[in-house]
């Protein structure tokens, strides 16, 4: 596992319909969220590719395609995960895109555990500056600006009174929402839950694909005399 990068910046993982992050940021703030996270994803893949995962490879290129899509056209991160897939065995390399999966969900899940009190700060404040700003508009019959602020106040609202992970179970559904919203497909939450558990069991943050797999085959191990899937889920 790597750390965070040591400039100060902080992470976002939650995004909204739109592709930004919650709250409204800046566009100064959304600038320095995605270089942080960028940072921190390329040095998660260093960190893989030394220890000798080739599908960190293909992962960077992807990285700076969704960078620089203008720099990097999307034909060459398929030719580097075509690449990818003729060096390495397909049972190691679904082995270990799994591994990245999981761990990226645990990370999303830890993340948001850890900032929910500033996450639900930021909203509380964002709508009573905009109460504010809808008082001082009223008073200046600003009527662009009223109007304006009346559209914003129920999303405002909303957002205030969300709840960003104050349980583990809250943090794993708001990151399933998350997910849900960017990905193809809906994410239950308890498919966030099997994945915080299995990396949690096999370090948390000092989970390897190492110690993965062998979390991996003890959990198939137990499902297998207890009947269950080998693709199912609790134990």
């Amino acid at each position: 596992m790597t750390s965070k990068p040591d400039d100060g910046g902080e992470i976002l993982y939650l995004y909204g319909p739109d592709g930004q992050p919650l709250h409204g940021f800046s566009d100064a703030e959304i600038k320095r969220i995605e270089e942080v996270r960028f940072k921190r994803k390329l040095a998660a893949a260093m960190e893989r590719w030394q220890a000798g995962d080739l599908t960190a490879f293909s992962a960077m290129v992807r990285l700076f395609w969704h960078r620089s899509p203008e720099a990097f056209p999307l034909q060459l991160v398929k030719m580097s995960e075509k690449l990818v897939a003729l060096a390495m065995a397909q049972e190691e390399m679904d082995a270990r895109c799994d591994f990245a999966m999981h761990l990226e969900r645990w990370e999303m899940v830890v993340e948001l555990r850890e900032r929910h009190e500033e996450l639900t700060q930021r909203g509380r404040i964002n709508l009573e500056r905009a109460q504010a700003d809808l008082m001082a508009a009223i008073k200046a019959q600003n009527i662009e600006e009223r109007e304006r602020l009346f559209r914003m106040l129920p999303e405002l609202r909303e957002l205030a009174a969300v709840d960003y992970g104050s349980s583990l179970e809250q943090a794993q559904a708001m990151v399933a929402e998350a997910l849900s919203r960017t990905g193809p497909k809906n994410v239950e939450p308890r498919t966030i839950r099997e994945s915080y558990d299995i990396i949690r069991a096999a370090g948390g943050r000092d989970a390897s694909y190492e110690s993965f797999l062998v979390e991996r085959q003890r959990r198939g191990e137990l499902r297998r005399r207890r009947g269950q899937p080998l693709d199912g889920s609790e134990e």
